[in-house]
């Protein structure tokens, strides 16, 4: 099965997400694992009773905690998806371009002068003229220096 670009960008922003979340939840328990303290022990307790005189009908914070972990991870994983699909960076990378005080490097604007040319819509030989000389000569053959 072939997959899109926009799909596999969707797939590994996910995966990152998915992968930042398990990073932290580890983390997080070798901390409370390490900490033997007798005053920090009492403290979660103080912490976990509090918590379960708020959230009535609850067994144990842990449990509301692990309930949640996996919908917010769904719907932050979904954000971030969304946010990788093709639409989205084309929407950032032109509102970038256009904005004058954002920083865009030659690299980036070449490789949209390059994905310009690229399309099907434009023809073979269509020629786009740029100001900066070294545009000009990191690009293909169709970006010329304007005179």
């Amino acid at each position: 099965m072939k997959l899109s670009v926009e799909t596999v960008g969707q797939l590994w922003a996910s995966g990152r997400h998915y992968i930042s979340m398990g990073a932290g939840l580890v983390t997080g328990i070798g901390l409370m694992s390490a900490a033997e303290n007798k005053g920090l022990m009492e403290a979660v307790g103080q912490i976990y009773d509090g918590v379960a005189l708020v959230v009535t009908g609850a067994t144990s914070a842990w449990q509301i905690l692990l309930a949640a972990f996996p919908i917010v991870g769904i719907a932050m994983a979904k954000i971030a998806s969304r946010s990788a699909s093709t639409n989205n960076q084309a929407a950032a990378v032109k509102a970038a371009v256009a904005d004058p005080v954002t920083p865009v490097s030659t690299e980036a604007k070449a490789a949209v002068l390059e994905a310009a040319l690229a399309l099907p819509e434009v023809p073979n030989n269509q020629t786009i003229k740029v100001n900066d000389p070294v545009l000009a000569n990191i690009t293909s053959t169709n970006v010329v220096l304007a005179r």
